[in-house]
Formats: C-alpha cells, structure tokens, sequence
C-alpha cells in the first residue's frame, strides 16, 4: 500500500492548500457569465446535486448523450475514465471493464461483476449489458463495490440508466439520421397526459447499416446491423403523495457479426476491411423488459419505494472459430434467459442529525444456454497434408461435433443499509451494512457427441501445423448428466466520511468491500462434470474531492482508489481433452485515479476525463510452469482519457450555432497472461465531431456528425497463433474497430 499512502497523503495535502479557495475564487468572479449546469444524481437512492455526493460517479445526461451520439452503452466507453470495453465486439457476451475488474461472463454459472441497472432493476445476463440509451435521463457510472444501496450487490461498479418518465405535460421529439454505409435512423416519443393524475409515454426507434467488412470468399458484407427498439411507459399520481410508474420495452438487435480475419499465413486476406471465411457470421438478441416502480411519501417520515421486475432475453451468436474458407470448425450458440426481481426500500426524511436508507431484495434468475460445435466429416487418420491438400469449398454435411446445453437457476435474498450521521455542518460519517444468502442450481444434461470420432483432431492438428494426433482416436469423451446445488451467505459494508473544506469543495474518503457469487465453469468444460469455484472478494479504499471555482464556472472531481482483490476466478486452460476450467486461482492489486474537469467560459465549453489503473497479479500460477505475478489483469489499459472542446454562439434571427470537437485516448491493453505482444491491444486515439444548429424557434435543430474522423485502422482484439489450438492455427488473428463514420440528421421537438 507503499504508493497509495503517497497518493493520499499528496490528496490530503493539496485540498488543505485549497480549501479557502473556491471561496475565495467565488467572490473574484462576479461577472457576467454563464455557469455549469448542475448535475443531478441518484447514486445515494436521492436525487441530489453531483457535488454533494461523496461518491466516484461519472454522471453523463440526455443532452451529453445527444452531443456524443450515443445509442448503446458501448458508444459510451471513450468518455468515462476507467470503462473499457475490450476484446470481442459481440453484443451477445462483451467483455466489460471498469476500474481494473473485468465482467466477460461466457455461460451460466459464472456472474458478473459490474452491476447493470435500468430504473433500479438489475440485468444479470451479458446480452443484456450494452443497453440501448433510448429515451434516457441521465446514465450513472459508480465505482467500487456497491452493496449497501443497490437490490444487487457487485465489486467492480454499477452503471445506472434512469429512463424519462412520464410528464404532465404534452409534448414530445421526432429526429431522423442519415449516413455512409447506407445508414439511416429514425426515432420519436410523445408525452399524452391523461387528465391532471395520468400520463403516457411512448418511444420508438428504428435504425438500418450496412457492413463495412467484405468477404472474399462469397462476397457478403459484415459489421451491418438492423436495430429497433420501443418503450411505453405509464404514470398515475390518484393522490399527490403516491406515484406509480409502469414500463414496458422490447429491443431487437440482429446483423452479420464482424469476424476476426487471418493475419499472414494461407488464406490471410491482408486487408483489415477483409476476411476469407466460408461460414457468415450472425448474431441477433431481443431483450424484453418491464418495470413497476410505486414511490409513497410519507412525508416527514419518508419515502417507501417498491420496484418490482421482469427481464428475458434470447440470444444467438454463430462463428467461424478457424477463421478461413475451409470447413473445420463452427460454433452455434443460443441463450434463453430471464429474470424476476422485487426490491422494497426505505428512505428516511432529510434535515436531522442522522438519515438513512434500508431495504430488502430478492431477485430469481434462470440461463439456458445450448450450443453445437461442428467439424468438417471424414476419416481423422487420413489427409496427411492438413489444411494445404483441403479444397476451399469444403460444404459437405458434418458428422462429427457436440452438441450440449446447460441451465442454472438462482435465487438472492437480502437486506441492506446505509446511514449517515451529521456531526456538524461541515463534517459526516456514514457506515452501511449488507447481509445477502445466495442459491444457484446447475442442470447439466450432458454432452452429446456425435459422429465417428470428435472433433476430428488429428486433421485439425495437423492442419495448424501439428505432426500427430491431438488425442488417440481423435475423440473427446463424453459428459453424463450432471446436477449441483450451492448456497452462501455474505456479510458486506463500507464505512465513510466526508467533510466540505469551503461551500464548494468536499473532500472524502471510504473503505468498501464487496463479494461475487461462486458457480461452475459450464461453458468449455471437456471433464466428467463441471467442477465448482468459490466466490471472489474485493476490499476497496478510496479517497476524492470534489469541488467548483468561480461561480461554478469550473468543476474539478478526482479521486484515487486501492484494491485488495483477492480468491480471483481464473479460467485456466487444462489439456485439450480437459478444456478450460474456472478456479479462485489468483489475487491482485488494483490501484489508480479518476479525475474530470468541466470548464466554461462565455461560449466555450471544455470537458475532459482522465483515468489510471495499475492492475498486476500478486500470485497466479498462470501456467504450469510459470507464476504470472507482477503482469497486468486482462482488458485494462493504464491510461483512459478524453477532452472535448465546444463553442455555442446565437446568432439574432437564425439560431444557436454549436461546434464540437472530441479525442479520446486509450492505452495498450492485454488480453491473455502470460502478457505478450501478440496478444496485445495497441493504444489508440480517436477524433469524433458534431456540428448543429438550433433554429430561432427553440424546437429544430439541424447536425452533421463524425466517428473516427482520422479513419484510424486500429486493433480491438488479437489472437496469437498456437499450433495446439483447432481455432487458432499457426498463425494471428485480428479484430479491427469501425472506419470513419459520418452522416447528418434533423431534430424537432414539440
């Protein structure tokens, strides 16, 4: 903890240095000008001003949305320090990152550990976590564990998406895009008030792209996707004091998945916008979602909360796992799942000496996952040429591969609180508390394999440059049906306090610590039956300041954070007729800094966000022969950054004009240990910009926009050879982000 006393004792120093100034600052800026907007947030379960929060929050709201055009949870990555989405760039399993601790959830039985919530309802399954940001208030990103405040307890963070409710008032937006790649959008919400007591909402969107990756083997184009969406959403207020809320939405997402391309070798394309595959690859999911929210004031003593939801989803996701035009190896995978949760909470009234929240929560899931993984037919012991003597028309029936499935159900009792207590005006303490018993039941069918031999191993051994057989007969043995039962209790809390320095600087410090749940490793287990792992545990410090300078035209938040990470679940490749298996096999040390600063002055408008993460193993046995202590975690870069740059000028009889420019900046990433280049991301940086004017009548607003302005080729994923590897072969594999991406769109609110 040697560097992170340094970075304390250094906080605490520069905040005594600059405790008088804000005030100080205040009064030498009394002209004319506008200020920041407030930021409001509910990251305490009340709404309340971001600066008067003593938590580490990015707050993004509807209008930075808008700005950034942002329509999934993905687009957001670049703009929150410390939020990483890495490697694959699938919708239906993404590999998410933040703060060092990495949620890439692949089967059921193994959770995440990032918290997703929209309007206070939890979404367990990894197809549901890059969330449209349809008809969005404000979306919240809070960090380190949260298990006082929140239904679901998670170590890593929570990202938070409060919907628009429903208004008494009419009104409503239509907007509609245009862009390269045949791209076109159009999306709208109406607001009907139903009498002074009831109200309706209804959003829609629908949006159309083409691919940007070409195959060369048939022609067809991937990368497209077809997005609609719609949320009606339903407000009744009988007396003043109780408010009920009902939501309802469906999103469907489908397209032709872009697909790692060969990197030297036979059939390597050389040309990052091509690949050479004789399988397309798809994905689609639907999510479904419903919400019942009833808030009852009591009013001075509080406010009951009841949220009540339902989730379910169904997935499914096909590649072409070796990755060129010859017929060996293809994977089909599908997900039904969903998820009932009811979470009954108290928020004490404010103004006294203590106030505090407390609640119960129960949540049930259920995951089914089947899947079939399929090879080309034939004799194993024959085709002593391998890959080279194949003909790249290979489409004949495949009669070996597996076909498996698996289901898990789990159930979440718990109870939570948090209580703050007022030593004075300046000063105060805060300590929560969680209890939580968790039980998951693992259904295991078993695994089916068919065809004379699996896998036909010794041909695809071959054909990635072995000499001989990967197993003796070329099979895999089979799984017989399979069932467990697990169930843990967890007792879990933080401690806190705060203290505002001047009337615009708050300084406060936290010691947090948070569990996530064992299961079982069903997803590439090749053994008798899927062995089971223990849960994994984070202890979390952190220290921040928070504060605004003259007139709140500048707002500065920053913290500095230590974690203990500790029984960290691995996935640990075995043998090739064992597969992979998950253990509590590591720990880990997570350090680092978030800081943002808003700037504005008369027309202009600077934003920017930095964050640091140094993530290294204290112990892993990573291969048999090596402890991988000292090297990094998987997914996190060091350095996270943006700054964007905007400039607002009304001009009389035509409108408000706007310019902005934005860069972002992410830093090399692993996505393997050992850490090696070849399995390497490279840092990248990109430019994005949006152009608008808002006409004279406060309701249209015309834009231009662009991603990846520089068309920046870069790497988001990367696959060394590995002659022991069926998917692999001898030589890389590599994922590229999206080319330049522009368009123009109108916008018109009634």
């Amino acid at each position: 903890m040697g560097k992170f006393r340094v970075w304390a004792m250094t906080g605490v120093a520069s905040c005594s240095l600059l405790s008088a100034a804000p005030a100080l600052a205040a009064d030498a800026a009394k002209s004319e000008g506008s200020q920041l907007e407030e930021v409001i947030v509910t990251a305490t379960k009340r709404e309340s001003n971001l600066q008067q929060v003593p938590v580490a929050v990015a707050a993004i709201s509807a209008e930075q949305l808008v700005k950034q055009q942002a329509v999934t949870l993905r687009d957001l990555q670049y703009s929150i320090p410390n939020l990483v989405f890495a490697g694959q760039s699938t919708n239906r399993r993404p590999d998410i990152t933040l703060r060092g601790i990495s949620s890439a959830t692949r089967a059921p039985g193994y959770e995440g550990s990032i918290g997703f919530f929209v309007d206070g309802v939890y979404l367990p399954f990894p197809a549901q976590w890059n969330n449209p940001v349809l008809d969005v208030e404000r979306v919240e990103v809070l960090y380190g564990p949260q298990d006082t405040l929140f239904g679901k307890n998670t170590i890593s963070g929570a990202i938070s998406i409060t919907t628009k409710r429903p208004t008494f008032d009419f009104g409503g937006s239509v907007n509609a895009e245009l862009g390269n790649y045949a791209f076109h959008m159009a999306r709208g919400s109406i607001n009907v008030p139903l009498g002074d007591k009831a109200a309706v909402r209804l959003t829609a969107f629908g949006s159309e792209r083409d691919g940007y990756i070409t195959n060369v083997f048939n022609g067809h184009k991937y990368g497209d996707s077809k997005q609609a969406g719609a949320r009606l959403q339903a407000r009744v207020k009988p007396v003043d004091n109780l408010d009920i809320n009902f939501s309802a939405s469906i999103y469907d997402e489908h397209g032709a998945e872009v697909q790692s391309e060969r990197v030297g070798g036979q059939f390597s394309t050389n040309d990052p916008r091509k690949v050479n595959l004789n399988i397309d690859p798809k994905t689609s999911r639907q999510l479904y979602d419903s919400t019942l929210t009833i808030d009852l004031d009591l009013g001075d003593a509080g406010t009951l909360t009841s949220i009540t939801g339902y989730n379910a989803l169904r997935a499914w996701y096909r590649m072409d796992e070796d990755a060129n035009p010859v017929d060996l190896w293809f994977t089909n995978i599908a997900d039904h799942s969903n998820a009932f949760s009811q979470e009954l909470r108290y928020t004490s009234p404010t103004g006294g000496p203590i106030d505090y929240v407390a609640g119960l929560y129960y949540q049930h899931t259920f995951w089914a996952q089947s899947g079939t993984l399929e090879t080309l037919p034939g004799d194993p012991n024959s085709d002593p040429g391998g890959i080279s003597s194949l003909p790249n028309a290979s489409l004949t029936p495949r009669d070996y591969g597996e076909r498996n499935s698996r289901r898990v159900s789990g159930n979440t009792y718990a109870g939570f609180g948090d209580v703050r207590w007022h030593a004075s005006e300046a000063l105060t303490v805060h300590a929560g508390l969680r209890l939580s018993f968790d039980t998951k039941d693992l259904n295991y069918p078993g695994q089916n394999v068919f065809g004379a031999g699996f896998l036909n191993l010794c041909k695809l051994g071959r054909a990635s440059g072995g000499t001989t057989c990967l197993i003796p007969g070329g099979a895999y043995p089979q799984i017989a049906p399979f069932s467990d039962y697990l169930s843990k209790s967890a007792l879990t809390g933080t401690v806190g306090i705060d203290y505002r320095i001047a009337p615009d600087a708050m300084i406060y410090a936290k010691v947090s610590n948070g569990q996530k749940g064992g299961g079982w490793n069903t997803g590439t287990q090749r053994t008798t039956q899927p062995p089971r792992f223990g849960p994994e545990k984070v202890t979390a410090y952190e220290m921040g300041l928070k504060s605004e300078w003259f007139d709140r035209r500048l707002r500065l938040n920053a913290d500095v954070f230590y974690e203990d990470y500790k029984d960290k679940q691995e996935t640990i490749f075995i043998s090739i007729t064992e597969g992979f298996r998950i253990d509590n096999a590591a720990s880990a040390t997570i350090k680092g800094v978030e800081a943002t600063a808003n700037l504005k002055l008369g027309d202009f408008r600077f934003d920017s966000g930095f964050g640091y993460v140094d993530a290294t193993y204290d112990d892993f046995a990573c291969t048999a022969t090596l402890n991988c202590k000292g090297q990094r975690l998987v997914f996190v870069p060091k350095v996270t950054a943006n700054a964007a740059a905007e400039w607002t000028h009304e001009f009389d009889g035509l409108g408000n004009l706007s310019l902005r420019v934005e860069g972002t900046r992410r830093s090399k990433l692993y996505l393997g240990v050992p850490n090696a280049d070849p399995s390497s991301v490279p840092g990248v940086t990109l430019w994005n910009a949006r152009a608008s004017l808002q006409l004279a009548d406060g309701q249209t607003e015309i834009y231009v926009f662009g991603k990846n302005l520089a068309d920046k080729t870069y790497i988001i994923s990367q696959v060394p050879g590995d002659p022991s590897s069926p998917s692999r072969g001898a030589t890389f594999s590599r994922l590229y982000g999206p080319p330049r991406f522009v368009g123009v769109g109108v916008r018109r609110e009634f």
